[in-house]
């Protein structure tokens, strides 16, 4: 720097100049100091302020607000619902409650339920038809060996020897109480009819059928455990409580039961019932009925309460067509 002299020529105030003059030292070093830690400040308030944002964007509605129907609703305690209440329940989360239809066989009379459970589960079982003698099973080697045997439409001595022998080691087996005797089988081409079988050689052949040429024998037919046996199978009976129907069952027919092995009446009546699980009201009767008596009085048993008579049924009876009065007369008359 050079000093110089005022334009009134005073040498006593002098102007310092230069061609570049240099920033002073303390806005230099403010400068290199403070501009890093701006620059984090800055980027952090940017990430902040996003993230800030989002939040924002993703925050659930308020209740308040529209959407705020569409949310679940919060869990109902079910320790004292009833299943009525759990039912209404489950549609209105749109979950459909699961019902379902259980169906069984119920035996109405004897009301003392004085038959074994196996003899119950026997006289329910509608797979084969019953024979019509009583105590007599009716059976028949298997397709299998028929199917062998050339269709040959008799059975020899020989193989006739060891179907008896088959069906001898199957009584023998049945449980107590079981009289052995000499098995009663006689031959219809195919056909074997063992008769004069105790009730539990009945039970037990059922259960265990004999066993001839490594196969086991086929049921045409299956006996009953009395004598003249009559059954009554009714399937569209008219449905109602199974309360009602019981009370008015054995108003009808307990006068024609039979108390005594050596009496006649109506020996065991089962129905069948059904329930839909979840549904209060007790089960319900399906219309179906088995009724097994021996000499039944027929007017009885063909004019049940549970089956409603059509005008054409009530026609027959008062006055029957030539082709019914034909079907009903004996040849003898």
């Amino acid at each position: 720097m050079k000093a110089q002299s005022n334009v009134f020529g005073s040498p006593s105030l002098r102007v310092y100049t230069s061609k570049r003059l240099p920033p002073p030292a303390s806005t230099s070093s403010f400068d290199h100091l403070c501009f890093p830690v701006f620059l984090s400040t800055l980027l952090c308030s940017i990430i902040n302020s996003k993230h800030t944002i989002m939040s924002v964007i993703k925050a659930p509605p308020s209740p308040s607000s529209e959407t705020s129907i569409k949310q679940t609703p919060s869990k109902v305690d079910t320790s004292n619902t009833t299943k009525a209440d759990i039912q209404t329940q489950g549609k209105a989360d749109g979950k459909p409650f699961a019902h379902r239809v259980r169906r069984w066989w119920e035996m109405v009379l004897p009301e003392d339920k004085s038959i074994a459970a196996n003899a119950e589960a026997y006289l329910q079982d509608t797979s084969k038809p019953w024979s019509q003698e009583g105590f007599q099973h009716v059976l028949t080697p298997s397709k299998k060996w028929r199917k062998c045997s050339f269709g040959t439409s008799c059975l020899t001595e020989d193989v006739q020897d060891e179907i008896i022998l088959a069906i001898l080691k199957r009584i023998r087996a049945a449980p107590e109480p079981n009289i052995l005797t000499q098995p009663i089988v006689h031959f219809d081409g195919h056909q074997v009819y063992v008769s004069l079988l105790t009730t539990q050689a009945l039970l037990h052949l059922w259960q265990c059928p004999p066993i001839f040429r490594d196969h086991p024998m086929e049921f045409v037919s299956k006996g009953l455990f009395y004598e003249n046996p009559k059954i009554s199978h009714f399937k569209q009976g008219t449905a109602m409580s199974k309360d009602l129907f019981v009370e008015q069952f054995r108003k009808q027919y307990k006068p024609h039961f039979a108390v005594k092995s050596t009496d006649s009446g109506l020996r065991v009546a089962c129905a069948r019932f059904y329930e839909v699980s979840g549904i209060p009201g007790g089960p319900v009767f399906s219309g179906e009925v088995l009724m097994f008596s021996n000499e039944l009085d027929t007017a009885e048993v063909h004019k049940p309460f549970f089956v409603k008579a059509s005008t054409v049924d009530m026609f027959s009876f008062s006055r029957p067509s030539k082709i019914r009065a034909a079907e009903v007369t004996s040849p003898d008359m």
